[in-house]
């Protein structure tokens, strides 16, 4: 009679060597994904604030975002670093605008 050499265990040729430790599964990072909205949206702000009128497109929701972040426990540095460049953004936007006026006048 042959003996199973696993023991009274079942052989289960797709299983993981048993000198292997399993490790539990590791929960998902906790990840504001506000902030990353956020900070996504004042970059594309600044790039935007060069033709007129339109940074304030992605500044405004890229600051509300931020702020809304911010109250979160998590991506607090992400939330403020994206509440910052939205509002170099919306400057930009502003500055950008007066120019575009400035020279419609003077045609």
């Amino acid at each position: 009679m042959s003996q199973n050499p696993f023991g009274d265990q079942q052989f289960n040729p797709y299983d993981s060597p048993q000198s292997m430790p399993k490790q539990p599964m590791r929960g998902g990072s906790q990840t504001n994904v506000l902030a990353i909205i956020s900070l996504v949206l004042g970059i594309i702000s600044c790039v935007a604030a060069l033709i007129a009128c339109c940074g304030y497109v992605t500044s405004i929701p890229g600051l509300i975002c931020g702020g809304i972040a911010l109250q979160k426990p998590h991506g607090r540095g992400m939330a403020i670093a994206g509440l910052i460049i939205s509002a170099i953004g919306f400057i930009l936007s502003i500055i950008s605008s007066i120019i575009g006026v400035m020279f419609q006048m003077n045609r």
